[in-house]
């Protein structure tokens, strides 16, 4: 009997729970907002993707023959791998957000990767952990140009750079 009662009483605390939880996380998206979209950009529908940044990118990007990307960041824009059905040609194809002192490999590899120019497209944005110091790169602005930039209404800016 007492193991019945205990049945029960779980079943209680869980129904009682679980709507004051969904709730508080309903709550939690309107009042603080959801990766700093508000809940309108969240339920709105992009279907046309012209306009951000990538569809921009990805029109660039798909004119080419060698379909070649390392994103120099991690944001939207890693997208783009599976919009346009690229398999990425390195190992270290996008950079996480993982300081470099923490593991310096990937850095250092991406380095190699632009200075031997071994993809066609580099994707730069300004969120980036990195972002001034591949900008300023030597490496980059030797061996690659910038061919598209998109300013988006958050405020943030993605480069598309080319092979030279």
């Amino acid at each position: 009997m007492k193991f019945i009662n205990e049945k029960v009483n779980l079943k209680l605390s869980v129904l009682c729970i679980l709507p004051l939880f969904i709730t508080s996380i309903i709550i939690g998206c309107i009042i603080k907002g959801f990766f700093g979209n508000d809940i309108i950009n969240i339920l709105k529908r992009d279907t046309e993707q012209t306009n951000n940044v990538i569809g921009v990118f990805s029109e660039e990007i798909t004119k080419s023959c060698n379909r070649t990307l390392i994103i120099l960041g991690l944001n939207k824009s890693i997208a783009i791998f599976t919009k346009d059905n690229i398999m990425p040609n390195t190992k270290y194809f996008f950079y996480p957000n993982i300081a470099y002192e923490s593991y310096p490999l990937i850095r250092n590899t991406q380095e190699e990767y632009i200075k031997n120019k071994s993809t066609q497209f580099i994707i730069l944005s300004d969120i980036n952990l990195y972002y001034t110091y591949f900008k300023e790169s030597d490496i980059l602005k030797d061996n690659y140009d910038i061919v598209k930039t998109v300013k988006e209404n958050t405020g943030n800016s993605y480069y598309l750079y080319k092979k030279k």
